[in-house]
């Protein structure tokens, strides 16, 4: 009997834990979930009807597709199937190569979006497209460090002589430059 009593005693006592960490636990959820945004009804409108055309056309596509390899024979229907697979494989080997050429370009610091511009299939032309804006981009920090280098120097004997500048920005070009130089 007493262990009856204290085992009801022990879950009367854990209930409300149990509840206060539910409650606690949907309360974070709420607190943490991003607002959604809302749309217009003429916006919902508009992406639905987008989105039911698109399936439309591809249906339609699919179904004449269909209609003209029934119509065709068996070898012509070999054909044309071997030159979809074709199709495919030479899409899924490109997305391959400009995957491998994004991963290229970033182990080179240089954005990935490039991938898209240039092109991937002639590796040989990718690669000299690689070196080139590599060796652009190592040349035009370079001149943009000697350039901030030059001015460092040149605030530095500004600085010894005793004149300060009365402004030193990024586009100094022209206004307050310091004593002496052209730019």
């Amino acid at each position: 009997m007493e262990n009856q009593t204290n085992t009801q005693a022990a879950e009367t006592q854990a209930t409300p834990v149990t509840k206060t960490v539910e409650e606690t636990a949907t309360t974070t959820q709420t607190a943490e979930t991003p607002k959604s945004k809302t749309f217009s009804q003429e916006e919902l409108d508009r992406i639905v009807s987008e989105r039911v055309k698109r399936a439309t056309e591809k249906k339609a596509a699919e179904i004449q597709e269909a209609q003209k390899l029934a119509q065709m024979s068996e070898s012509e229907r070999a054909v044309a199937e071997l030159k979809t697979a074709k199709e495919k494989l030479l899409q899924y080997e490109n997305d391959k190569l400009v995957t491998q050429f994004k991963l290229e370009l970033s182990t080179k610091a240089l954005p990935p979006e490039f991938a898209e511009i240039i092109p991937v299939a002639d590796a040989e032309k990718a690669n000299a497209a690689v070196k080139f804006l590599s060796t652009y981009k190592e040349t035009l920090i370079a001149e943009k460090q000697k350039e901030i280098d030059v001015l460092k120097e040149q605030l530095k004997n500004a600085e010894i002589r005793g004149v300060v500048p009365k402004a030193v920005s990024g586009s100094t070009a022209g206004k307050h430059s310091l004593p002496g130089t052209i730019f």
